[in-house]
């Protein structure tokens, strides 16, 4: 004690901060591994569950959606008349629809509609014993289809359907030799005499179930089955009698028959000579059972590999801390003048002037801590101007929401495919366009190119044409690299719809349109430019109004709140220009001499 009254100040000072700051990080770390490894833990066997449980609840949506496209096969009512019309007793010397073309080219476009435009399944059949069958490929041989359609292995019995294990398709009819699950239930005719006349097969490409069970568990020992109710292995896939991994997965699921359903349990199996970690999970939809293992060592390697970690960066801290302290004792001291002066030109702008240091050792603490709330106000003042530019993201999003409506895709769909019974191209033709249309404007992102918007607005103005026919008009000009040009999405589509929703109300048509998008390396302009009933002097005004109000809003930094459209696209899409290119963007609202109608301009400097 004595030797420590005639240190310096300064060393004093360095040995009660490194000593204080060794013990708090000593047992910071302690309580840290303590707290950590048991937060890993609970981590880890969160994680373990939620594998199990979200590789079930994929394969139950895999599972579900083929059940859909079968039971939608069931409720077709062209389809079951098809099977009504072939009667008890059909010519058992060749397959009835290779006779019947009528009926195999309606059953099979009733098939296409269930599984286009976008691919559900791999393949749809329906067949009845003995010489009856029709699908989406090509038709198999009659001895074929009467050796598989009167084998037990299609017997649903009283289940709804039947989940078969994965097997290469027993029909021949499509092409590779890779493994497909089929889910077959009866063909039930619900709108005559109720009697099951046939069995509906949907396949299923193996390689779906792949890619819900495939993810890269090598390197932490764990190993993934899913297994059904008859210890038949769905995955991984094997041929009968050469998988390896039967006998394991028996094994497991016996040693976990008694654990609850998702929990962790602790086994052990002949194959590995440590416990194991295991998990079960069993469908919902199918009687199928998701097993996960993992051997322990490999489950409390990351709590190990923390220990070390943290005794590491233990050290490594006191030696930094050591340091830091050392030289805050020799700085910790500020003069009183100093401070004074640094007040009268202290601002959140000008940064501090320094002075050379005294040893007045409560001065400098005094300045030290001054410099400190200094630093505080200035983070303070950051995260106030964050917090308003988060603001107008929010209200930027919020404008953005009301551009992306919410369309139905399934009942796009459901016309489309009544548009094809109907035989009636030009239903089929605006459905596609009217999904193109959804499709671009609830896509990913909120930016695109500028040829990408001018094909949409193509798109756009030929299913207007479809509906309006000659009644309409239209010229569009592109010139320049327009594809190098990024702007927001659904920039110039809301300018042409307004041409349509205002514009030529008040007129008699025909109606005329005129869109151009140009950009050189200076700039992007784009014009659209209608014969329709013009905008008022009131209304320009009251758009321009509207626009220099945005314009305050933006400049200012402040009253974000007040940023309302009042459902005006214009604005909205101004407020969206605005925010994207600041000042470098221009929005031009007038009426056209060339058309007589409305001009709308946009231009942004790149």
């Amino acid at each position: 004690m004595r030797f420590f009254r005639h240190l310096s100040f300064a060393k004093r000072l360095f040995i009660i901060f490194a000593s204080l700051s060794c013990f708090v990080i000593f047992v910071s770390t302690v309580a840290y591994y303590y707290y950590a490894s048991k937060e890993n833990n609970r981590s880890s066997m969160r994680y373990f569950s939620k594998t199990v449980e979200n590789t079930a609840r994929q394969l139950d949506e895999l599972v579900s959606g083929m059940d859909v496209v079968s039971s939608q096969v069931i409720a077709n009512k062209s389809i079951q008349q098809a099977f009504f019309d072939i009667g008890p007793d059909p010519d058992g010397t060749s397959n009835y629809f290779e006779q019947n073309l009528a009926g195999r080219s309606l059953v099979q476009g009733a098939l296409w509609t269930y599984n286009s435009p976008r691919e559900t399944v791999e393949n749809i059949n329906v067949f009845a014993a003995p010489s009856t069958f029709v699908g989406l490929m090509s038709l198999p041989p009659v001895s074929l289809i009467r050796r598989e359609a009167a084998s037990s292995y299609w017997d649903v019995g009283d289940a709804k359907f039947k989940l078969l294990p994965p097997h290469r398709d027993p029909w021949g009819v499509l092409i590779g030799n890779e493994p497909v699950v089929s889910l077959i239930r009866p063909l039930t005719l619900t709108y005559f005499n109720f009697e099951n006349v046939a069995t509906i097969e949907v396949q299923q490409s193996y390689e779906k179930i792949r890619e819900i069970c495939d993810w890269d568990r090598d390197k932490s020992g764990m190993r993934l089955f899913v297994v059904d109710d008859n210890n038949n292995i769905v995955y991984p896939y094997a041929d009968p009698y050469t998988d390896s991994d039967r006998a394991l997965t028996a094994e497991v699921r016996t040693a976990l028959s008694a654990s609850d359903e998702g929990a962790l349990s602790k086994i052990r199996v002949a194959e590995y000579d440590e416990p194991l970690i295991a998990a079960s999970h069993r469908l919902a939809n199918a009687k199928w059972r998701v097993l996960l293992i993992q051997p322990e060592s490999a489950y409390l390697s990351s709590v190990n590999r923390m220990l070390f970690i943290l005794i590491a960066t233990g050290i490594a801290f006191t030696a930094i801390i050591s340091v830091i302290v050392y030289f805050i004792t020799r700085f910790v001291t500020r003069p009183l003048v100093r401070l004074r002066r640094s007040v009268q030109h202290v601002s959140l702008e000008n940064k501090l002037t320094k002075s050379a240091s005294t040893k007045i050792d409560e001065i400098e603490q005094l300045e030290a801590s001054f410099y400190e709330i200094i630093e505080e106000i200035k983070q303070s003042a950051n995260l106030l101007v964050k917090s308003k530019e988060s603001q107008l993201r929010l209200k930027i999003s919020e404008l953005q929401s009301k551009i992306n409506p919410h369309f139905l895709y399934n009942s796009l769909m459901a016309i489309s495919s009544a548009g094809q019974e109907a035989r009636s191209l030009k239903v089929q033709t605006m459905c596609y366009q009217l999904g193109e249309l959804f499709r671009y404007s609830s896509g990913d992102g909120e930016e695109t190119t500028a040829a990408d918007e001018l094909q949409i607005v193509s798109t756009y103005l030929a299913f207007m044409k479809m509906r309006y026919e000659e009644l309409l008009s239209y010229e569009i000009e592109e010139s320049g690299a327009t594809d190098r040009v990024r702007i927001p999405r659904l920039l110039i589509q809301p300018l042409i719809e307004n041409s349509f929703t205002h514009g030529f109300l008040g007129i008699v048509p025909p109606f005329k349109l005129r869109v151009l998008s140009v950009a050189d390396d200076r700039e992007w302009r784009a014009e659209i430019q209608d014969n329709g009933s013009g905008l008022s002097p009131e209304a320009i005004a009251r758009i321009r109004g509207k626009m220099r109000e945005v314009d305050d809003i933006l400049e200012s930094n402040e009253g974000y709140d007040r940023l309302r459209t009042d459902d005006m696209a214009l604005i909205n899409l101004y407020i969206r220009l605005k925010t994207t290119y600041g000042k470098n963007a221009e929005l031009h609202v007038g009426n056209d001499p060339t058309l007589g109608g409305a001009l709308m301009r946009i231009r942004v400097i790149l």
